[in-house]
């Protein structure tokens, strides 16, 4: 299992993954706090009706959906062909899985433990690879949370 995290954080550029025919959105609160001209709303349906050129693209565009909802997002699973190029990517709510029971319940710590942050969310985007069209599709995109979300 491949994981990546990248945390969200205010210098992230909201321009990075400009799409067209994408209105602004009044009530975003994103870094920009709708102040933004450059920021647009991205609803699911964006998301699913889209193809991608790489599975980065999907995950900028992924990120900035989730931005305007107001939660985090991590990269997940990879999977790889038979020629070992990737034919399946996967990305988490930030609050995806929980904390393994051995972490926890470990006699022989010696520090304190971290917060429990995870809350077992299932919410997800599955992408794969097209090999007809050399393109990524959205395979799976799961949207109902197990929290309350940030600000």
């Amino acid at each position: 299992m491949d994981v990546d995290s990248e945390p969200l954080n205010s210098q992230d550029n909201v321009e990075d993954c400009m799409m067209t025919g994408v209105k602004e959105n009044v009530n975003c609160t994103c870094d920009c706090g709708g102040t933004s001209s450059k920021c647009a709303s991205v609803t699911a349906d964006d998301i699913i009706n889209q193809t991608f050129e790489t599975s980065d693209a999907a995950y900028k565009l992924y990120v900035r959906y989730v931005r305007c909802l107001g939660f985090g997002v991590h990269k997940g699973d990879t999977t790889r062909g038979k020629d070992g190029t990737q034919c399946r990517r996967m990305f988490f709510c930030s609050k995806e899985g929980k904390r393994a029971e051995k972490y926890i319940s470990s006699l022989s710590r010696k520090r304190e433990h971290r917060a429990l942050t995870r809350t077992g969310c299932e919410v997800m985007l599955a992408v794969y690879l097209d090999t007809k069209t050399s393109t990524w599709r959205v395979k799976k995109l799961v949207e109902k949370h197990n929290h309350d979300l940030g600000p």
